[in-house]
């Protein structure tokens, strides 16, 4: 019994860790996002640099994808640990925790790119 509660605790532990992992990873990459996006913005109107505008808009874009499966990553992660509604209607339940999971993994990744923001800032 000691062995089955020690394996449930590691594994809530990981699927923690992979939240959190998740939710950092999608705010940094969202800020790469932004970032090729502001290069964009510079080099719209210089002549000959067509080239580069669309090198930025492709890593922009690439960098955005990879911040939206990130969170989708961490919704799913959150979503896991939520024990909310346990004796109601599956349907229910998994509406409810489907909406507290997003909701809580968007609230983490705003939090973690406020905090990676000021730490390169």
């Amino acid at each position: 019994m000691t062995t089955q509660l020690r394996l449930h605790q590691f594994s809530l532990w990981s699927r923690r860790a992979v939240a959190l992992i998740c939710a950092t990873f999608a705010a940094l990459f969202y800020i790469f996002c932004m970032a090729n996006g502001m290069v964009v913005g510079d080099l719209i109107g210089l002549p000959g640099r067509e080239q580069q505008i669309a090198l930025a808009h492709h890593r922009a874009s690439m960098w955005l994808d990879a911040s939206v499966i990130l969170e989708v990553g961490a919704a799913l992660a959150v979503f896991s640990l939520l024990k909310i509604g346990s004796e109601s209607d599956p349907l229910a339940r998994f509406v409810a925790r489907g909406v507290m999971a997003v909701c809580s993994s968007l609230a983490t990744t705003l939090l973690m790119g406020i905090v990676i923001f000021l730490v390169l800032r």
